[in-house]
């Protein structure tokens, strides 16, 4: 018991300090609100952190409902990969734009070890694929998590069990399939436009993307194998899936204070500063374009609905990026009403 408490207060103290790092960051994005096609995807993907490290700390105080918390995290992870492929998309200055750029690549090879697949040609139906194959993780986790629930309920669950009997093998097994697909996808949706996102530096982006998968996915999996073959005993108290979670939840608590600080600087705020603002801006209005979410379903409904994606407005002559993609991407006053800003 001694121990628990300890370890619960060294994690508390973890997700404070992350937490607080994390919504000072959120902050200087949602106060200098000056380019929302790439800031709400990057405030998005930043608030994982927070509820990464919140929730990992309830989970250690209420260990035996650990399965439960873990819903919110794990819904989390997926939602942040798409909103990591929206900011590629937005980088490339919308759709139109990073089609037009696909259409002039040549045919791509996939990356190791799958080297010997043959080359696939890039352009509207590749980027829409990419899409799909992102979405469906957020399609399939939702699902996963609530049957999570339901077998916890029903007792077939055995988390941590590789057992052909225990739900955690299927569940876990659908789960590796889902996120090595979107994540496959991502990494070849990256590939060809790989030059034309260097001045944005994508790659810190996209290895802190990588790393939240690792922290909540594999690492719990490499816990859960070492429970399976009796690295980790029995405590007096406790069962193997609780102390198996409760280390993972413990690490995680540590490992976002960590992220929080190489989020810092990967998704820093400073570029956005708007030198002309005054010093109060609209935050509210600014949260309320944020969490809604009615572009992830419109999103959706678009890619697995049959419209697939908007014909070029103009021809597919492919622009010089700049700054932020051009200088149409910061909003002008009249814009900046729009969002609130």
């Amino acid at each position: 018991y001694a121990t628990h408490q300890i370890v619960w207060s060294m994690a508390g103290v973890f997700s404070v300090l992350a937490s607080i790092i994390t919504f000072y960051l959120i902050y200087g994005h949602l106060r200098n609100y000056t380019a929302p096609r790439f800031q709400k995807p990057i405030v998005r993907i930043l608030l994982m952190i927070p509820i990464y490290a919140i929730d990992s700390w309830l989970s250690l105080l209420f260990y035996r409902l650990s399965v439960f918390f873990d819903v919110a995290r794990d819904c989390y992870e997926a939602y942040a990969i798409y909103e990591f492929f929206v900011l590629l998309m937005q980088f490339m200055d919308g759709e139109d734009r990073l089609v037009a750029v696909l259409d002039q690549k040549p045919a791509q090879g996939h990356p190791w070890p799958f080297c010997f697949l043959p080359k696939f040609k890039t352009g509207r139906g590749f980027y829409l694929l990419c899409k799909r194959c992102v979405l469906q993780f957020v399609i399939v986790k939702p699902i996963l998590s609530a049957s999570t629930m339901v077998m916890e309920l029903l007792g077939i669950y055995h988390e941590g069990s590789f057992s052909f009997t225990s739900g955690y093998l299927y569940i876990t097994a659908i789960d590796n399939v889902s996120i090595t697909i979107a994540v496959y996808f991502l990494v070849l949706f990256y590939m060809p436009i790989e030059e034309e996102l260097k001045p944005f530096n994508p790659v810190p982006k996209f290895l802190c993307i990588k790393t939240v998968i690792f922290f909540s996915f594999w690492q719990g999996v490499l816990l859960a194998f070492l429970v399976w073959v009796g690295a980790i005993q029995e405590q007096a108290g406790w069962t193997t899936s609780n102390l198996s979670s409760f280390i993972q939840d413990a690490l995680i608590c540590v490992e976002m204070f960590l992220l929080s600080l190489a989020l810092g600087y990967a998704f820093g705020y400073e570029e956005y500063l708007d030198p002309d603002a005054g010093l109060v801006r609209p935050v509210l209005r600014n949260i309320r374009d944020v969490v809604s979410v009615k572009d992830v379903v419109n999103d959706t409904v678009d890619a697995f609905g049959g419209s697939s994606l908007r014909k070029p407005t103009q021809d597919n002559e492919v622009q010089p990026f700049g700054h932020f993609g051009g200088e149409d991407s910061k909003l002008s006053t009249d814009e900046r009403s729009t969002y609130g800003t």
